[in-house]
């Protein structure tokens, strides 16, 4: 069967959608080139609509596994994938709950200036 697209985005192969914030240059959080691991920002029970709603994003094998053990980088890449679906989709915070079942940008730490996506540029060091 197959899926039907989410506003009107088409999936790939592994039925991923497009990416929410497109990057092309290594790793998201290092900047690394070389081989790259797709991570689904938002997992467990929401890792199904982090690919269809394209909150996924590329990562080289130590971003990806400092992401599974730093819940601050974590929270901070859920937050940076919030902002840009709400903002794409033109969801409200009640939208966006019932989707992915938190507000990550009600969390208490400090955010990189300048979110990716906005101007291009990805803060390094996240």
């Amino acid at each position: 069967m197959k899926k039907e697209k989410i506003d009107g985005r088409p999936y790939d192969r592994n039925d991923y959608g497009p990416p929410l914030i497109p990057w092309e240059n290594g790793c998201f959080v290092c900047g690394r080139n070389g081989p790259l691991q797709r991570h689904e920002v938002f997992h467990g029970p929401y890792r199904l609509k982090s690919k269809q709603y394209g909150c996924w994003t590329t990562l080289c094998k130590g971003c990806h596994d400092k992401v599974h053990r730093d819940a601050l980088l974590e929270r901070k890449l859920k937050v940076i994938f919030q902002h840009r679906a709400m903002k794409t989709y033109g969801w409200d915070l009640d939208q966006w709950r019932k989707i992915f079942g938190k507000n990550y940008e009600e969390e208490d730490y400090d955010l990189p200036a300048g979110l990716p996506g906005e101007d291009g540029d990805l803060p390094r060091g996240l």
